[in-house]
């Protein structure tokens, strides 16, 4: 990229392995908070590969890939998200049931999930 030496098809075939890469990190992100077969997992990963193709599109108008937002980027992400599945791993399917019922309480103004 710095070098001047990219072409179209090099940054198409970027970021088409960049998709790919993302469908694992989204999936694994969707087993750790387990959401389930519902209509709020769908859209919990319907917004996640939002925010990619948004980013795309704005590199695709300025030029500009921006990967982070203050100190927060890529790696930070990653690592949280590495951390989170060891976190499930040490307390197990029972303990992660209980934390994210916690944490992704339904809200009671929210209509009850489709399955």
């Amino acid at each position: 990229r710095r070098t001047g030496s990219s072409s179209p098809l090099g940054q198409l075939f970027d970021h088409g392995c960049d998709c790919f890469a993302l469908l694992l990190l989204h999936s694994m992100a969707m087993i750790v908070l387990l959401p389930g077969g519902s209509l709020w997992g769908a859209a919990g990963l319907a917004a996640l590969y939002t925010g990619f193709f948004m980013a795309q599109w704005q590199e695709y108008h300025t030029g500009v890939l921006t990967t982070s937002v203050g100190v927060v980027g890529v790696t930070e992400i990653q690592f949280g998200l590495i951390l989170s599945c060891m976190v499930a791993g040490a307390i197990g399917p029972q303990g992660m049931q209980a934390a994210a019922g916690f944490v992704l309480a339904q809200p009671a103004w929210l209509p009850e999930p489709l399955t």
